[in-house]
């Protein structure tokens, strides 16, 4: 399960008009009840879709090579 601390702790691309480091983001998911569930949804129309299911791929292979979680297909 990705938890908040595990996703706090991930580098990750981050705006900031302010040039500062510190995103909307990443002060609101500071502020969040830890852990926070994480899921992949999508409408079946794009269970085939080769686009859609490349994306769903390298998300779950990331997932299970940084914390070794699985993804339900």
């Amino acid at each position: 399960m990705m938890t908040l601390a595990r996703f706090v702790s991930c580098q990750h691309p981050l705006v900031s008009p302010e040039g500062d480091g510190v995103g909307h983001v990443d002060v609101k998911l500071a502020q969040l009840p830890a852990p926070v569930p994480f899921g992949l949804h999508w409408h079946r129309r794009n269970d085939a879709h080769p686009a859609q299911r490349w994306l769903r791929e390298q998300v779950a292979l990331v997932c299970r090579e940084l914390y070794g979680i699985g993804a339900a297909q």
